[in-house]
């Protein structure tokens, strides 16, 4: 996964929108359309998109759960 910037919260790496598709076993633009909708929780580093695992792992959770 990516290593070009850390997660200040898990001490870790940020993760890509590679990393995301590749960790929820979807496809690059899925990421991009939920990126659009605002539903998928993300932050930008210049103008490319970063995520935090913290953040997707919630937003996982948060799904399973119905939430």
């Amino acid at each position: 996964m990516g290593k070009e910037s850390t997660d200040k919260n898990l001490g870790g790496p940020l993760w890509t929108v590679r990393d995301v598709a590749e960790f929820l076993g979807i496809h690059e633009k899925t990421i991009y359309e939920w990126v659009s909708c605002r539903s998928l929780p993300c932050f930008r580093i210049g103008n490319r998109l970063r995520f935090s695992p913290s953040d997707v792992s919630r937003w996982l959770q948060a799904r399973k759960e119905g939430v």
